[in-house]
């Protein structure tokens, strides 16, 4: 009896949940749970006033389902499956772009408006003479600088370009007679641009200024100025003050150049005025290269190990303080490394790894080749200061003699080596290290006479493991290390 109860109960349960199961399925729209859900959105131009953009390709990525807007640039998906992800925007004459929609559990999403940028525009203007007769000029040729395209102005002084890729750029203008000048196109998202009015002269200018040094404001004679229009040259007086006459009503750039400071320039833009002056130009002052050592460091490993580096140690003085950066390139080597400022030292340095005995690129190829010293400022100048080659590369071994190979020896042991007879001159230094994981310096001898072949330490060592290595260092800084002795003190 109590079986047949059971049965009746469960057989009950399971009619209701079968009647619920269809509810059940994530998949169902009906389903309060289900995982699929309906995005919309619209599309406009960037452009002001903004437009409604039809015939536009919306593809929802994430299922790869395409939608394409309507006339008032509206478009729909149905039935997604609500995962985050990728809608791109494509159509012809429009930048492609794309956003990425979280749906955060709203089944029915609009998404951000989306605006698309035209592809290509429209660019027109006018050209007119001088101001008070402000006549239209005919026959002018602008030409398009980004794309080299020449319009010619009609009797109206009017002239147009159409399908111009949407980059800002210059517009150049010329005509026999007259003086060829500019304009700067900076589009703004517009599709059709109307440029300012551009005038032409047909007068000369007087053109006049002065020079300062950046840092004490005073004015700085024999500066070099160049009218580059015409390449005129003159030079500052004592107060700092130029000028140029009978110049083409031509707006250009004034060069400014005097050694020991950056080289300059201005840009002079001249109407119909009869002089021109310049607002004062301020020279900043170019950081001094005092002085630049470029090495090389050879250091003898076991069992038969060569291993090279390139040390460069730059003095820079910068009375502006704007150094940025400061490398050390060989442009006939492809190489070029950024110099760290050692504040302990204060110079710029550079220890550079480069390979081992038969390694390719090989270090006998940077001798005699030019290694120059580029500073970049923080206005983004840069310029070589000073340059520098490498002498020699120091490959012959200093054999050591004792103590070594582990010997126990006194608290001063003497260290000797084998005459070292390289056929140039050169100095030798004594170094001796604790034999540790981190070796410690305890000892250090430099400028040893090339005639000696043995020294003592100057100090008492106490007990412990040691190994000493003995330099050869040249007139010009280049160095070699022997292989490590080692040795013990009792």
């Amino acid at each position: 009896m109590k079986i047949f109860r059971s049965l009746i109960v469960f057989m009950v349960l399971l009619f209701v949940v079968s009647c619920d199961a269809p509810k059940l399925n994530p998949l169902d729209p009906d389903n309060p749970d289900s995982k699929l859900g309906q995005l919309n959105g619209f599309v406009k131009t960037q452009a002001i006033p903004q437009q409604s953009i039809p015939g536009v390709k919306v593809i929802w990525k994430n299922q790869n389902i395409l939608a394409i807007t309507a006339v008032n640039g509206s478009y729909k998906f149905e039935d997604l499956i609500m995962n985050d992800g990728w809608i791109y925007f494509e159509k012809e004459k429009y930048y492609k772009d794309s956003l990425y929609l979280q749906w955060n559990n709203v089944k029915i999403k609009s998404a951000p408006e989306k605006l698309l940028n035209y592809m290509y525009a429209t660019l027109d203007g006018f050209v007119y003479d001088p101001l008070p007769d402000r006549q239209p000029i005919s026959g002018v040729n602008v030409t398009w600088k980004n794309q080299n395209i020449v319009a010619q102005t009609d009797p109206n002084g009017s002239y147009k370009f159409n399908d111009l890729a949407l980059n800002d750029g210059w517009l150049q203008f010329d005509k026999d007679g007259l003086f060829r000048d500019s304009l700067y196109v900076i589009w703004g998202n517009e599709k059709n641009k109307h440029m300012s009015d551009k005038t032409l002269g047909y007068k000369y200018v007087k053109i006049e200024g002065r020079v300062k040094n950046n840092v004490t404001k005073k004015e700085i004679a024999g500066v070099k100025v160049l009218w580059r229009n015409q390449n005129i040259i003159m030079e500052t007086n004592s107060t700092g003050y130029y000028s140029f006459n009978n110049i083409s009503q031509n707006s250009g750039w004034l060069t400014f150049d005097k050694e020991g400071y950056f080289k300059d320039s201005v840009f002079v833009l001249l109407s119909i005025q009869k002089s021109k002056l310049v607002d004062d130009k301020f020279l900043s002052v170019i950081p001094k290269l005092d002085n630049l050592v470029i090495y090389t460091i050879v250091e003898n490993r076991y069992p038969e190990d060569q291993r090279y580096t390139l040390f460069v140690q730059a003095s820079i003085s910068d009375v502006e303080n704007d150094i940025d950066s400061v490398n050390v390139r060989s442009t006939a080597l492809n190489f070029n490394k950024q110099l760290k400022y050692n504040p302990q030292t204060r110079f710029y340095e550079l220890s550079y790894p480069y390979g081992i005995k038969n390694s390719s690129p090989s270090i006998d190829d940077a001798i005699g080749k030019n290694f120059d010293i580029i500073i970049r400022n923080r206005s983004g100048r840069i310029f070589s200061v000073g340059s520098s080659t490498i002498q020699r590369i120091i490959k012959q071994e200093i054999l050591f003699d004792s103590p070594a190979n582990g010997i126990t020896v006194g608290p001063k042991p003497v260290c000797r080596w084998n005459r070292f007879l390289p056929g140039f001159n050169f100095k030798y230094m004594i170094q001796i290290y604790t034999d540790e994981t981190i070796p410690q310096l305890k000892w250090e001898k430099q400028n040893i006479s090339k005639d000696d072949i043995e020294a003592i330490p100057e100090i008492t060592l106490p007990a412990g493991d040691y190994y000493w290595v003995i330099w050869c260092i040249d007139d010009y800084q280049n160095r070699a290390r022997s292989k490590p002795a080692t040795f013990n003190v009792q």
